[in-house]
């Protein structure tokens, strides 16, 4: 997704779309997330700077007119989308001023029907949309048949190869500072185990970008780092699909919907809305969708080089800074104590796994 360029009577009427949804068409007040995730919205997509206590309401029909432009009017749309995320649950009235906007706009983008499923607390019909849309722009090949067997062998994806768990081993041994060696850092700091270690029987490919984007991001492993590397990715992917992505975490860290199947316990009330925006922002900013982009061929290169080229402003170095309690010193040789391969079939076995 793109940053869009609009005048600053249409921000103002962004915003003041946003406050009549959070706030009821102004029959309620602003809580203190509401007003942060509009004033994050604005500050970091927006670049606005409105006083959002003396905006009025706005009417769908009013909004809806300073839309001419297609690109605008969904991008418009999309914030207006966000709003409801602010509570724990979708309120269902503040769904139905989103609708009465969507309706005025004839925009109905498909994060308007993940904010249903999200108000109804249809966590299959959310997954089912979810991979629906973003399954496709993450399997590799440029024909039907190649992306099938991308996701042949994503499925069946041994949960133990040796050579795999070596291949990521070796990311050790990269120079400090590169993205190799910080991804090494990265998961042995937290006790992450590699994939073919044990790394819950999934393709790499499908959760390599996704650690990268912390990485790279510097978003930690915490609730609010997982909402802010949604946010981020949301940003940078290009397909179509990026706000579908970029709610995902608040999905199941704000909400508690276990929207998409992971390792990561599920928690509510977790939206850090200016953090939020701001990695919506940063990811907006990278000029590089990472899900169309080979990480194996930049290992060697270190990772600051590759955020001033991709245009990733402001991150820190997280990986080897794990959250409180997670597992600081991992075993170095965790094959020779904990592994027996056997060669003539290419069995992995780690003591204590299933």
């Amino acid at each position: 997704m793109k940053i869009l360029g609009y005048s600053d009577s249409q921000k103002e009427i962004i915003v003041r779309g946003m406050v009549t949804i959070a706030s009821l068409n102004r029959t309620k007040s602003l809580s203190q997330l509401d007003a942060g995730l509009i004033n994050g919205i604005q500050h970091h997509i927006l670049h606005a700077d409105i006083n959002i206590e003396g905006l009025n309401s706005i009417t769908p029909v009013d909004f809806a007119s300073a839309f001419e432009d297609e690109n605008h009017a969904e991008q418009a749309m999309q914030m207006l989308i966000i709003t409801p995320y602010s509570e724990t649950e979708a309120n269902k009235q503040k769904v139905e001023l989103v609708d009465n906007f969507a309706d005025a706009l004839g925009v109905h983008p498909e994060t308007q029907t993940l904010l249903h499923e999200a108000r109804d607390r249809h966590v299959l019909a959310m997954e089912f949309c979810i991979y629906r849309k973003l399954a496709p722009g993450m399997l590799k090949g440029d024909k039907v048949i190649d992306k099938f067997k991308f996701l042949k062998n994503a499925l069946v994806a041994p949960k133990y190869d040796y050579d795999l768990a070596m291949k990521h081993e070796r990311l050790g041994l990269l120079p400090e500072g590169t993205l190799g060696r910080s991804i090494f850092e990265f998961y042995r700091t937290r006790g992450f185990t590699f994939p073919g270690e044990g790394h819950h029987g999934i393709n790499e490919d499908f959760i390599l970008i996704h650690d990268i984007s912390h990485i790279i991001g510097g978003f930690n492993t915490t609730p609010e780092g997982e909402i802010r590397t949604s946010a981020f990715q949301g940003g940078y992917k290009m397909d179509g699909h990026g706000w579908l992505f970029a709610v995902i975490g608040v999905l199941d860290f704000q909400l508690g919907l276990d929207a998409y199947t992971g390792p990561a316990t599920v928690k509510t009330g977790q939206l850090d809305a200016e953090g939020f925006a701001e990695a919506l922002e940063m990811g907006m900013n990278c000029n590089l969708d990472l899900f169309d982009w080979d990480p194996w061929a930049h290992m060697g290169r270190q990772l600051n080089d590759l955020r001033k080229e991709y245009n990733i402003v402001g991150a820190k170095d997280i990986h080897r800074t794990p959250p409180e309690g997670a597992w600081a010193e991992p075993p170095e040789t965790w094959w020779e104590d904990a592994v027996t391969y056997d060669k003539s079939n290419k069995s992995f076995n780690i003591t204590g796994a299933e």
